[in-house]
């Protein structure tokens, strides 16, 4: 019976230790900022029409299944749509991302309004750089709340992984568009 005891209140420590762990690393902060930075060797507008037009950004973007326009007609500031993922860091369950564009500069920026309700609220800006005639940077910034607790307190995990994730987009851009 002792023994039982002594095994509990060691679980219950090892979690308390987890908890204070992911505390201290930010975690219960609920909120994070993703950035990444690649360098395209094609033109601004061609790269623009890979973050732009829903067939490209499928191709390129991981786990995203469908995109659902709710506003027709070309991306201009209020366009709505709907992201379908499937998240394969929770067992390919699927997950809605409400967009709306606010903030967009032909060639060279696209900043989108991102929910998920229960979830999480953000926003992205897509900031693109000519450096010459052939090449652009295209920089990816991204602040995010979180709205459950436990999203909140694993925030330090999540964020790593959609780090990692968004590296692997953006690499996936690069190759394609540069392969166009």
């Amino acid at each position: 019976m002792k023994w039982l005891l002594y095994g509990l209140v060691g679980v219950v420590g090892v979690v308390m230790l987890a908890v204070l762990v992911l505390l201290l690393l930010g975690g219960a902060r609920g909120e994070s900022r993703l950035q990444a930075t690649v360098e395209i060797a094609r033109p601004a507008p061609v790269v623009f029409d890979w973050i732009t037009q829903p067939s490209r950004v499928q191709s390129w973007v991981g786990w995203l299944i469908e995109i659902r326009p709710l506003t027709p007609g070309e991306p201009r500031v209020g366009s709505r749509e709907v992201w379908v993922m499937e998240d394969r860091n929770n067992n390919n369950r699927r997950m809605e991302i409400e967009s709306e564009i606010i903030g967009l500069g032909k060639d060279r920026m696209l900043s989108a309004r991102l929910v998920v309700p229960g979830g999480f609220q953000g926003t992205v800006t897509y900031g693109l750089e000519p450096m010459g005639q052939d090449r652009t940077r295209l920089q990816y910034v991204g602040d995010y709340q979180f709205e459950h607790w436990l999203a909140r307190l694993l925030e330090p995990v999540i964020s790593r992984s959609a780090q990692q994730k968004l590296e692997e987009d953006l690499a996936r851009l690069k190759q394609l568009a540069e392969a166009q």
